[in-house]
């Protein structure tokens, strides 16, 4: 993994024998797209540094790999490391047209690497071999496959793959998703423990300091904010949830969200506690059940899990890899399902795993539906449905997520003023990333002609009013005129400042 010129990208040597023969060859150096999820992922591991692991796949056997070498032969992953700031081997890939003649021209030896937990596989004409039967998958350099997540060390396996190609990826999958090590647990300073005991104290309040409690958290706010609300639910005991597998199922969901401005794990804590709101305060809990009441927290947890900072549209406009595995269809919410649902097929993050498995697939399924709920261009068809069907438990779990996503212009102001503010920043990236690509600049989002106060005021009348309106009997009395005094406050600063940039 190295950087040439401004450019990031991958180049791979093998050193090693094959068939007894000494054997050294390259592949030539393959620059990332410069917008691709695999570019952003490898920037992190770059930047940060990240465990690495190496797996082989040779005709339908299990290779070895480590030391920079490759030994033909039945053996288990190994683990490597990226030192921050240093370059190292993440991909190679072997076959008849790169490697030595001795490899049959029927064998192809595909390496794939583990990049901060997640694999990928790059290659230019990647074919999985099972039985000396090609199974033909993406051919794109840099395209991101669908990958298993992966922490601490693997357990040895020395079990063959399956005989047939629908089983190939299944036991892929299951072979790299068992660890050993303990995840790494946040904690925070004893020193911030007696404030945050406090603010524990205000979660069912609408004027919760979301930022104050990030704060104290020292940056891990989703992490305390779920286990906490697990607890105050007592989802753990109705659902026999282990807590060490409850903490590192948190922990790595916490830690994969990336540092956007507004996409990121604070937005999710401030979902999940605007989310237990409408269940205490609001009132809501009575009419939902607790397989519900938990589908609702896991779906307000991971509903933007690793977003890009980027929209729909974005990714749509500009092929990006995304965009073409989910077909252009709620292409964000459906990567932060299959990017978080994966850590439920690892015993040491399933949280689900005392579940029966009628109960468990029920959860499941009203966690897609809650989560897909949010991609703003449903919004309209679900306000809709809930119209003529306001008993609806599953539109009703789907309208409170919404309610929760967009929160903030219902909030106090000093809070919806700092969402605000990141919410443009991040606007402003994308628009920055058009410009550069020759792409029309998305409305409000050119930091050259910046409107605040039209895109916020827009985003309310259109969008906030109408699902604040069509959900406020659900709630009690009191959070009806609670969040209605703040929205109406914050409408009324928008348009003083609508009215003040008309006339300057």
């Amino acid at each position: 993994l190295q950087e040439r010129d401004g450019s990031l990208g991958l180049e791979a040597e093998y050193t090693g024998p094959v068939n007894g023969e000494p054997a050294r060859f390259g592949l030539r150096y393959v620059p990332l797209a410069k917008d691709s999820t695999l570019r952003m992922r490898a920037q992190e591991v770059l930047t940060k540094g990240g465990p690495v692991s190496w797996w082989a796949h040779n005709s339908g056997r299990a290779s070895r790999s480590g030391s920079g070498s490759v030994a033909r032969a039945v053996g288990v992953p190994v683990m490597g490391s990226i030192s921050p700031g240093k370059s190292g081997v993440v991909f190679l890939r072997f076959s008849s047209g790169l490697g030595p003649s001795s490899v049959p021209p029927h064998e192809t030896l595909v390496l794939i690497s583990g990049l901060s937990r997640y694999f990928f596989v790059l290659a230019q004409n990647l074919v999985l071999i099972d039985n000396q039967k090609r199974f033909q998958t993406r051919k794109e350099p840099g395209y991101p496959e669908a990958k298993p997540k992966m922490t601490g060390k693997i357990k040895s396996s020395a079990v063959d793959p399956p005989d047939t190609e629908s089983a190939v990826w299944g036991w892929f999958f299951s072979s790299l998703t068992q660890t050993q090590d303990k995840i790494p647990i946040p904690s925070v300073p004893p020193s911030n423990e007696s404030r945050l005991n406090v603010l524990f104290e205000q979660l069912d309040l609408w004027e919760f300091d979301i930022f104050e409690f990030d704060r104290l958290c020292e940056g891990r706010s989703l992490y305390f904010m779920s286990c906490v609300l697990f607890v105050r639910h007592d989802l753990l005991r109705k659902f026999n949830i282990e807590e060490r597998k409850l903490r590192n199922f948190m922990s790595l969901i916490d830690d994969g969200y990336r540092q956007n401005p507004y996409h990121n794990s604070l937005h999710a804590a401030d979902v999940a506690q605007t989310i237990h709101y409408f269940l205490s305060t609001g009132g809501v809990a009575p009419k939902l059940s607790d397989a519900d009441v938990l589908s609702m927290l896991v779906a307000a947890i991971i509903h933007d899990y690793r977003h890009p900072g980027l929209t729909n549209k974005f990714l749509i406009d500009t092929s990006d890899p995304l965009s073409v595995i989910y077909n252009d269809i709620s292409v964000l919410e459906n990567f932060h399902l299959a990017e978080s649902l994966a850590y439920l097929v690892n015993d040491d993050t399933n949280i689900l795993s005392n579940v029966p498995l009628s109960q468990k697939q029920e959860i499941r399924k009203l966690i897609i539906q809650t989560v897909l709920s949010t991609d703003l261009s449903n919004h309209v068809s679900i306000l809709s449905q809930f119209t003529h069907k306001p008993d609806d438990r599953a539109l009703l779990m789907k309208v409170l997520i919404k309610s929760a996503d967009i929160s903030h212009p219902i909030k106090p102001q000093f809070l919806h003023k700092e969402w605000s503010r990141r919410l443009i920043e991040e606007f402003y990236i994308q628009g920055d990333k058009e410009s550069e690509q020759g792409l029309p600049i998305s409305a409000y989002m050119d930091r050259r002609n910046p409107s605040v106060p039209k895109c916020q005021l827009g985003f309310i009348n259109f969008f906030v009013e109408p699902l604040f309106k069509s959900s406020q009997h659900i709630l009690t009395e009191e959070a009806q005129k609670t969040m209605g005094r703040f929205l109406e406050n914050n409408c009324r600063y928008w348009k003083e400042q609508v009215q003040m940039e008309n006339s300057g």
